[in-house]
């Protein structure tokens, strides 16, 4: 009889090592890639907040005549806040938050106890569930344009405080929107 001689070996521990350490570094990568995608996930949902809060102001505020003094807001715990709509002239920066001149945006380096009364509120949105709930730290200025009677520009603007289970937001850049408001 002749004797066939198999030419197949099998794998040697070093070849399975090296192949598993190959499968757990590409492994680790795409975690990385996934916790990447959740936080610009989350980034979204909070610009997607700050922007709704911003825009809820501004189209209450253009349901009134400009300078009709305030309205009230409810938000999702029940908190009335007022909402005051006074303006005040551009020289003076108008009235209300602090406007940042190199920007035009709100300045939230202003702490929250200098922004006057009525110009500021913490706006809790709601959610299908209490972990769905976030504060903004919602402000805003309004200011007469020289020269244009009854006319203002608004600017309001929305920044995450924290979730509703207490997690602090990191980095919460915020969102600000303009509008003019005319005469009616």
């Amino acid at each position: 009889m002749i004797s066939r001689k198999s030419h197949q070996r099998g794998f040697t521990l070093i070849e399975v090592v090296l192949a598993v350490s190959l499968l757990a570094i590409g492994l680790l990568a795409c975690t990385g890639l996934v916790v990447i995608g959740v936080a610009g996930n989350t980034r979204n949902q909070n610009d997607s907040g700050g922007t709704l809060v911003s825009q809820m102001v501004i189209e209450q505020m253009n349901t009134l005549s400009s300078n009709s003094g305030s309205f009230t807001m409810t938000d999702c715990n029940g908190t009335a806040w007022t909402v005051t709509m006074t303006a005040a002239s551009q020289g003076a920066g108008g009235a209300g938050a602090t406007i940042n001149t190199t920007f035009g945006t709100i300045d939230f380096t202003e702490s929250k106890s200098s922004v006057p009364a009525g110009y500021q509120m913490d706006y809790v949105m709601c959610g299908s569930q209490t972990v769905h709930q976030a504060t903004y730290d919602v402000r805003w200025n309004v200011m007469s344009i020289t020269g244009e009677p009854n006319t203002n520009l608004i600017t309001v603007s929305a920044r995450q405080e924290a979730t509703a289970n207490g997690a602090s937001i990191i980095y919460a850049p915020p969102v600000t929107l303009r509008t003019i408001q005319g005469p009616q």
